[in-house]
């Protein structure tokens, strides 16, 4: 039970926060900026301790701004040659696994990074025009490596 000094207060404050949202939330900005680490902290502990939380955040975001994610990633596939062969690398080993041939992660059946796989084409002289006119000249080239056979 609230006493009425207590009553009261509530009452204040309420209207002291309606009435002076800017300043609170300029306030608050301020604060997380002088505090970053501590803040920085709490969100990384938030966000590790709430999956479920993340999930559902993400499918909603996902949903509502589906046409901005995918020209983001056109976008990303057509300038960063790195992502565009984890994107044809990880399109051609999924088709190997759901064929039961192979499993694991990608660069696990590659056998290196990302950037040793585009300078060991480099040495064998494929150039990346060729990429960008036969995407799987490449796979051909690891799949014999790691050792798939059927590509």
């Amino acid at each position: 039970m609230l006493t009425a000094r207590q009553k009261y207060m509530r009452k204040y404050n309420t209207k002291y926060a309606l009435k002076n949202k800017k300043i609170i939330q300029e306030n608050a900005r301020l604060r997380r900026i002088k505090n970053r680490e501590k803040y920085r902290a709490y969100d990384k502990n938030y966000y590790w301790s709430n999956p479920e939380f993340n999930r559902r955040r993400w499918r909603k975001y996902s949903r509502t701004h589906r046409a901005q994610i995918n020209k983001m990633r056109r976008n990303r596939y057509a300038k960063n040659i790195d992502y565009k062969l984890k994107c044809i690398m990880r399109a051609r080993f999924l088709s190997a696994i759901k064929n039961k041939q192979k499993k694991g992660s990608i660069l696990k059946l590659l056998g290196c990074t990302i950037q040793e796989f585009k300078t060991h084409i480099e040495k064998i002289q494929l150039w990346w025009i060729i990429i960008r006119i036969h995407p799987y000249v490449p796979h051909r080239l690891c799949c014999i490596t790691v050792g798939v056979s059927h590509f």
